[in-house]
This record gives C-alpha cells, sequence and structure tokens, in this order.
C-alpha cells in the first residue's frame, strides 16, 4: 500500500511486517538560501489527541531554521 503519492510515496506499508513508514526529509539552515539535510534521531514520535504527528529532536549545531519536505 501506498499513500499520499507526491513523486514518491510518503507513506508506504511493508507487505510482510505490515508496518507504516512515513518518510519526510528534514533539512537545516542558518540562513533561509541553504538547506542541508538535518540527519538526526528523534526521541519520541507521537500521534495526539487531534491526530497529529508530534516528534522532538535537537540540532547539532546553530541552524535557526527548519524545512520538512515531502520526499
Amino acid at each position: 500500500m501506498q499513500a499520499l503519492n507526491v513523486g514518491t510515496p510518503l507513506l508506504a506499508k511493508d507487505p510482510v511486517s505490515g508496518k507504516f513508514k512515513l518518510t519526510i526529509g528534514a533539512k537545516k539552515s542558518t540562513d533561509l538560501t541553504t538547506y542541508t539535510p538535518l540527519p538526526f534521531s528523534s526521541g519520541e514520535a507521537t500521534i495526539n489527541g487531534q491526530g497529529a504527528m508530534e516528534f522532538q529532536f535537537t540540532s547539532p549545531d546553530n541552524a535557526a531554521f527548519f524545512r520538512l519536505e515531502s520526499k
């Protein structure tokens, strides 16, 4: 199963495990002109009572701006 397809699927179901995987890109910038990938491990990801995904992370440097992209 694939859903929310924008070029490549944002949400895909593994046919073997039955688990869903949400794929988005996270990038960082210090000047709003150049963005570089932001590798991080989220400490916790949850779906709140309104159905919105929430996750927390820290940035390894002084990036002031962050951008999430559909992949």
